[in-house]
């Protein structure tokens, strides 16, 4: 079976924040964090969430199985709003409300160590000489602070114009504990073939294994898709990027499909944007979050990516 050949063109885009919320307090994103800052403009399709939680190890019984549910999920009052209108929803709800039931469209049930995809709306044409550029950051901090994780890979599937499958791949080198970010030899991420090739899923590799002493191995869960973050662009400067914020991107925010043993409230929750009745997010108009804390003494990090889809056509 051949893939059908896409006509038009257009551009993932992942916009990223994150903030501290005190408990008992307020505190809003920051200011352009969410603005579409391009000339096109941009089809939202969802909003997700994620937060640096924490198993606690000694009430488990199984070392890698959360059995508590984290706060930040039910305790955090959110409300959305968009440049030029009132806000989306008008009374503030907590984040397992305004989220609903995390299996919208497709669910993918997982354990340590499989890789998460994201299946764009609409395959990306990526040009013949273009490339793609990956970065991978480790998030996960020891308790002593060493250690490392394997190397990880990341797989662009696609199809060429006369319908043959085609796939990138890049892999990173053994990446340190809370060691910087490493990026990917772009050999085997560009397209060097003769046909354009449209690209529909990304596939990263989440990895949770952490190796001590070449002997030791943790599972180091920090909430299901925090340990690694990435950023992915076209290789080419000139081109439009898909995700220009500064900060690497959780990889539970970029496949909030995916998720672990937990499959409830610790793995990521996506707020997604009606695709019958579609919301557009035009040139310099931005989406605002105000969150607000009622936990009696908790202090919240909520990882925050809006994504969708310019078009350029």
């Amino acid at each position: 079976m051949t893939h059908p050949v896409i006509r038009g063109f257009t551009v993932p885009q992942w916009l990223y924040g994150s903030i501290q919320i005190p408990y008992g307090k307020q505190n809003a994103l920051k200011t352009g964090a969410f603005q579409n800052k391009t000339w096109f403009r941009m089809r939202l399709i969802g909003l997700s969430f994620t937060s640096d939680y924490v198993l606690d190890r000694s009430k488990a019984s199984v070392t890698t199985l959360p059995t508590v549910h984290p706060t930040w999920s039910s305790d955090l009052l959110v409300d959305i709003g968009k440049s030029g209108h009132s806000d989306q929803n008008l009374v503030r709800s907590t984040l397992t409300n305004l989220c609903g039931t995390p299996r919208h469209d497709r669910q993918k049930w997982g354990a340590n160590n499989m890789g998460r995809s994201y299946y764009l709306r609409k395959p990306y044409c990526l040009p013949r000489d273009e490339g793609l550029e990956i970065e991978v950051e480790n998030k996960w901090i020891g308790d002593d602070g060493v250690g490392s994780i394997p190397p990880v890979t990341f797989i662009a599937k696609g199809f060429t114009k006369s319908g043959y499958p085609t796939m990138l791949a890049g892999k990173t080198d053994t990446l340190k504990i809370n060691g910087g970010v490493s990026t990917m030899s772009s050999v085997d991420l560009f397209n060097n073939g003769k046909e354009e090739i449209h690209l529909y899923e990304f596939c990263f590799k989440g990895m949770d294994t952490i190796v001590v002493d070449s002997q030791q191995v943790l599972y180091g869960w920090k909430g299901d898709g925090v340990q690694l973050a990435y950023r992915v662009n076209p290789a080419n400067p000139d081109a439009t990027s898909f995700m220009p914020s500064a900060q690497l991107i959780p990889l539970g925010n970029l496949t909030p499909q995916d998720r672990c043993y937990d499959g409830g409230s610790e793995s990521p929750l996506c707020y997604w944007f009606n695709q019958k009745h579609p919301v557009y997010l035009d040139p310099k108009q931005e989406i605002t979050v105000h969150v607000a804390n009622q936990s009696a003494n908790d202090e919240a990090k909520l990882n925050i990516c809006l994504f969708g889809e310019l078009e350029v056509e």
